[in-house]
């Protein structure tokens, strides 16, 4: 299968939300459930690989995008099972030796559809129900320079089927963002701080360099490091400037490290 960056990234999210239908040839299609997001935002991606495909929404607002005969020829071709897949389905051969940026398209794919981002710190978890595509999910992340850890939880819902969860943090999730870029669709990253709440960072390093007039927060991660990224940020500077500014030897509060800064 000639594999792109569109076919990488639907890939990735058929192995987590997707289900080849097993029925007649006529009735073969591909179903991909996108939950309460806007299946719409696929419809470029699926105009580009030629497909047909049509929408259709389930109780509790589920929706579902359903591809036609074309995007199931190449599913099947790269080694996706038919029907029930949850606790049998893996990476396919031909993406794990694909170049790095097909990778990074499909990895941004199997995000979109079980991954989930900690909303408060830099984590990312995926769980599956597939033994076999825990482990091979964590090879894969480590051809990306990616640091995982997998854990498992026993048997339980509906389905008691046993999960493993493959947990990534710290640095190797600024290493996927940066990686995936803007190829997610559904699951955005949140904009992590590069100082965390309640995590104390320890200075390793000090020099002295000459004073240029301005102060600079140097614990934000975005551009913005003169006045920060929105309004809680910039209290954070405010805070950071007042503390390295604040007088010395006058009894009240903190000693400054650059008392005469304005």
């Amino acid at each position: 299968v000639p594999i792109g960056p569109d076919v990488a990234y639907l890939t990735g999210l058929v192995i987590g939300n997707g289900h080849l239908t097993s029925g007649k040839p006529r009735q073969k299609s591909v179903q991909l459930s996108v939950g309460n997001f806007n299946p719409e935002l696929l419809v470029p991606l699926v105009q580009r690989l030629d497909s047909p495909f049509f929408f259709t929404e389930k109780n509790r607002g589920n929706r579902e995008i359903r591809l036609g005969v074309r995007v199931f020829g190449m599913m099947e071709a790269l080694g996706i099972p038919r029907g029930a897949k949850a606790a049998t389905v893996t990476i396919p051969a031909q993406i794990a030796k694909s170049p790095v940026q097909i990778r990074w398209a499909f990895l941004a794919g199997l995000v979109d559809s079980d991954g989930h981002w900690d909303p408060d710190r830099p984590r990312f978890r995926y769980v599956t129900a597939s033994e076999k595509l825990a482990h091979t999910l964590m090879a894969f992340l480590s051809t990306l320079g990616i640091r995982s850890r997998m854990t498992s939880q026993p048997p339980s819902g509906r389905g008691k089927l046993r999960c493993w969860t493959i947990s990534v943090s710290s640095k190797s999730v600024e290493q996927m963002i940066h990686g995936m870029r803007d190829l997610t669709l559904f699951r955005k990253p949140p904009a992590y701080s590069a100082y965390p709440r309640g995590k104390a960072l320890n200075i390793f390093q000090t020099s002295r360099v000459p004073f240029d007039g301005f102060l600079y927060d140097l614990t934000t991660t975005t551009e913005n490091y003169l006045a920060g990224k929105g309004a809680l940020t910039f209290i954070h500077n405010t805070h950071v400037a007042g503390t390295v500014a604040a007088l010395t030897n006058n009894g009240v509060g903190v000693a400054g490290v650059a008392p005469l800064v304005r």
